[in-house]
């Protein structure tokens, strides 16, 4: 991890936006969401747009995004 993958679906490059997708740590996730001060909030979109440009790709996938989320709450 992280994982970079070459999506080929092209309904999806064009939903997204790209053909790089970035599957993050579930640590990258929790340590971002650990630096927010208590009472800012932060989208899921802008923690997603950040991993992605960290990790030099397009998009992140947002079915693991939904999952480590959820369980870092």
């Amino acid at each position: 991890m992280p994982k970079i993958v070459t999506v080929v679906d092209e309904k999806s490059i064009e939903r997204y936006g790209g053909k790089h997708m970035l599957i993050a740590p579930p640590l990258d996730y929790n340590s971002l969401m650990s630096e927010i001060p208590e009472g800012k909030v932060i989208t899921i979109t802008q923690i997603r747009q950040y991993l992605a440009d960290k990790y030099d790709a397009d998009f992140t996938c947002p079915l693991t995004v939904g999952i480590f989320i959820s369980l870092a709450l």
